[in-house]
């Protein structure tokens, strides 16, 4: 039976793998009891100047720059309030505890959203889908609104059973010719009927 042996990885290599963040915990322990400015801080810290990926940060023992060290896109503002951890090897920035900046979440392939539950998506000033095709599939679609506006080039809906409309008023204006084909058609007023054009042909 063949015989794998492992190869020892490189310093080089070794180095290579590990992450910023855990080369600033390494530097914390290795600086440990040398003073408070080899110590570790891992704290609340204010953003004085955003840039792309790095932050100006203030610490209680100064300014730092500091970079962005996320699980998501944050773009971050001055004023915002982050979590950082930070030792004389360098400072990161790890959460967000009071941000006006925008999170964006992006991939490269395919997301699921998937819930056992009801999931609820809810913004102060607003909810926009972009897409070149949109499609929702249920059983019920329930909509309530104080308004609906509706802008399209074209339209069509193809409905199998009974379209009823419940309306207090209704307008229809149409810019050209409109068709109506029905198998029958009954209209009924409980007051006048009113017909007005330059000709009115029946039969």
């Amino acid at each position: 039976m063949p015989m794998h042996h492992h190869q020892p990885q490189s310093p080089s290599a070794a180095a290579a793998t590990v992450s910023p963040l855990a080369e600033v915990l390494a530097a914390s322990e290795a600086a440990g009891g040398r003073g408070t400015t080899g110590q570790l801080y891992l704290g609340p810290a204010r953003v004085q100047e955003a840039g792309r990926g790095l932050l100006v940060v203030e610490l209680p023992t100064g300014r730092r720059t500091a970079q962005l060290a996320l699980p998501v896109a944050y773009d971050a503002r001055p004023g915002d309030t982050v979590l950082a951890i930070a030792t004389e090897a360098g400072c990161y920035v790890i959460g967000v505890l009071a941000g006006t900046g925008k999170t964006s979440l992006k991939v490269d392939g395919d997301l699921a959203i998937t819930a056992a539950g009801r999931l609820d998506l809810a913004a102060g000033r607003g909810i926009r889908l972009s897409s070149s095709r949109v499609a929702v599939v249920a059983e019920k679609i329930e909509l309530a609104a104080r308004q609906f506006l509706g802008r399209f080039a074209e339209a069509a809906q193809r409905v199998t059973g009974m379209f009823r409309q419940d309306l207090g008023g209704s307008r229809t204006r149409v810019a050209e010719t409109s068709d109506l084909a029905a198998g029958r058609i009954r209209q009924r007023a409980r007051e006048d009927v009113s017909i007005d054009g330059e000709q009115v042909r029946l039969g």
